[in-house]
């Protein structure tokens, strides 16, 4: 009998910690809500956070995340960031988890400092061309000092990985590719819902270029509103429509004015659904001067929306053309199985070339299936498990 009842218990599941700054808004706090239901099923996975989020702009989740510090201030959790380091070993301590994974300078330096050498696993998703001034001096001074400590560095594309290896001295440490993922079903049952009666009428007839992000003053909005207008002056069909909330909203509001786009350039702010507006669109266009890898070019890309981007650094080539290699000169525009590339040097210019040829501008979906979720949450799981 006490064979049979142990044989009909479920073996207990690992523990397994994703730490991150909080869980508002941003690229990477999205990659983790979407691998967690996938994760949660073969893994006690379990999210901490180093400060409490503000709930109106909280990513959602399944689970109540774990906040190591009671603030939710930025400057308190730097302050207080080696109490979190504390809190952090004791709940190791604790839990015996299988692996805790961070993301995130600060909850990267907190897993390295509460772990022994060759013990966390850190990602790095950003571009280390967005470390500016005294604050990015030091961040960069750490990573190349501690960085070499994880056992693992995940990077979320190849190029990233190339580049960040070989600027920080890097080379010896270990770094793996887990791409931002996309899921299908999700999109798609997402997309289905209406836009407003007023956004409809809005975009009837017109040519709808769509993009989205944070509007600070880091992704270079004020450029593409120029470039825009530039390239479109011809056709005031075209509108571009901006999805996102920041502290630039009112003056990027003022410049449409000012550059005389106020019927052809819509900011309308933060939306919890982006991809009802995603599927109405004809083009995503994206202008940001340095990225990790954005999440708005994979939900862009999972919608069919042939893709016009810069051709920034870390990740770029690899949607668009994943057949070019990263440090190959190329002539702009570059039309590529899923868009087009512009040069960052010449936006605008390369733009209007562009669109005079919108039938080159393709999305054929050529090689997406490496950033399909369950592709990704296996490399995740093999990450985790190694």
């Amino acid at each position: 009998m006490k064979k049979r009842i142990g044989e009909k218990m479920k073996k207990k599941k690992d523990v397994v910690f994703f730490l991150i700054n909080s869980l508002e808004m941003g690229g990477a706090e999205r990659v983790i809500s979407e691998l967690e239901p996938f994760l949660s099923k073969r893994y006690d996975f379990r999210i901490l956070t180093l400060r409490e989020s503000e709930k109106a702009s909280s990513i959602k989740v399944g689970q109540k995340p774990k906040a190591l510090l009671r603030t939710h201030s930025d400057v308190a959790m730097l302050l207080l960031w080696p109490l979190a380091v504390l809190r952090l070993k004791s709940i190791i301590r604790k839990e015996n988890p299988l692996r805790v994974v961070s993301f995130l300078e600060l909850s990267n330096f907190a897993n390295l400092a509460a772990h022994r050498k060759g013990e966390a696993i850190i990602s790095f998703r950003t571009s280390f061309s967005f470390f500016h001034g005294i604050k990015g001096a030091v961040y960069k001074l750490l990573i190349r000092l501690f960085y070499r400590r994880a056992k693992l560095i995940v990077f979320n594309s190849s190029e990233n990985k190339v580049l960040t290896l070989r600027k920080f001295g890097l080379r010896k440490a270990k770094g793996s590719v887990a791409r931002n993922p996309f899921n299908v079903s999700r999109i798609r049952s997402l997309a289905a819902k209406p836009l407003s009666a007023s956004e409809k009428k809005m975009l009837a007839g017109k040519k709808v270029f769509l993009s989205m992000g944070r509007l600070n003053n880091e992704k270079n909005w004020d450029s593409l509103i120029k470039a825009f207008r530039h390239a479109v002056a011809r056709d005031k069909r075209n509108v571009l429509v901006i999805l996102g909330q920041g502290i630039q909203m009112d003056a990027l509001k003022d410049l449409a004015d000012h550059e005389g786009l106020k019927d052809n350039v819509f900011l309308l702010g933060r939306k919890d659904n982006v991809y009802p507006y995603l599927r109405r669109a004809d083009y995503f266009i994206f202008n940001s001067p340095a990225e990790g890898f954005p999440n708005a070019l994979i939900e862009a890309a999972a919608c069919g929306l042939p893709i016009i981007t810069n051709d920034f650094r870390t990740g770029a080539r690899e949607l668009i053309d994943p057949r070019l290699d990263f440090g190959k000169r190329i002539r702009y525009p570059r039309f590529g199985p899923n868009g087009v590339l512009l040069s960052s040097r010449n936006y605008a210019s390369d733009l209007k070339m562009a669109l005079e040829k919108t039938n080159f501008i393709k999305q054929g979906k050529y090689g997406l299936e490496h950033f399909e979720i369950k592709k990704v949450v296996s490399r995740w799981i093999d990450i985790i498990e190694s």
